[in-house]
């Protein structure tokens, strides 16, 4: 078995991944279930948002490495714990086709 792909960042081992649940009103809901979004984190602090398709773009730099991220899909909102015990709460909004866009300056609006 191989990977479809495969995902590096420069420099920085991956240190936690989470799965995002695609909304249900979604035009491509059966193309979004074989290709799952998720986003991880890295040892610098990145919090990245990726599918299965290879696209993968950084949504938000925190000053200190993260350890969990969890994803509470009712609220559509991502939990980072960093390594120095900062828990930030940032908000995902995914519109109907499913490309994320994200509130506030650096990608995720911090609640």
């Amino acid at each position: 078995m191989a990977p479809s792909v495969q995902y590096r960042r420069k420099n920085s081992a991956i240190t936690a991944a989470v799965f995002c649940g695609s909304p249900s009103h979604s035009a491509d809901a059966l193309a979004q279930a074989f290709s799952p979004s998720f986003f991880f984190s890295t040892e610098s602090g990145a919090v990245c948002y990726a599918d299965d398709l290879g696209h993968c773009s950084e949504v938000q730099q925190l000053t200190s490495p993260v350890d969990r991220l969890m994803f509470y899909e009712a609220a559509r909102r991502l939990v980072v714990i960093t390594r120095s015990l900062l828990m930030t709460q940032l908000q995902a909004n995914v519109p109907r086709k499913g490309i994320p866009k994200y509130n506030g300056p650096q990608g995720l609006a911090e609640r």
